[in-house]
């Protein structure tokens, strides 16, 4: 699937819901768009993207519920992918990409995305859970 129609449905829907429900707080907002891109795409979505690292975020991840499984926090790439507007990534987030590499905000990557059902986790803070197995860099900003 090409990403530019990935990226227009986010950005309609965005549209949409600010205008129509501009006094809905933002959370009821953003489990609406979760909810409608869940329900519009088939999960796990895979398709090529290429955006801007914004920042990066530790997750998470191990047997929730499970008190013999450890967590360990996992630390994700957040990536902003070409296209997407300023109020749809109020709502939606940034792509949370997992990352050995430490890249800094202002690095492009470019890659196939894997992206999972946005129902699957509840997150903190907005974002939307997938991955990058052949991370390509086009420009690194690196400490």
């Amino acid at each position: 699937m090409p990403a530019t129609s990935w990226v227009a449905f986010i950005n309609a829907e965005a549209h949409e819901l600010l205008a129509t429900f501009p006094n809905l707080p933002r959370r009821v907002l953003r489990g609406h768009l979760r909810d409608r891109l869940a329900e519009a795409f088939r999960h796990p979505l895979a398709m090529d993207v290429r955006g801007l690292v914004v920042g990066e975020r530790a997750l998470e991840v191990g047997g929730a519920g499970q008190v013999s499984v450890q967590r360990a926090a996992t630390r994700f790439l957040e990536v902003v992918p070409e296209g997407l507007t300023r109020e749809a990534a109020s709502l939606s987030g940034p792509l949370l990409v997992p990352s050995e590499r430490a890249l800094q905000a202002g690095s492009v990557v470019r890659g196939k995305l894997v992206l999972e059902d946005p129902r699957l986790r509840e997150l903190a803070l907005p974002g939307l859970v997938g991955s990058m197995p052949d991370l390509d860099v086009e420009v690194a900003v690196e400490p």
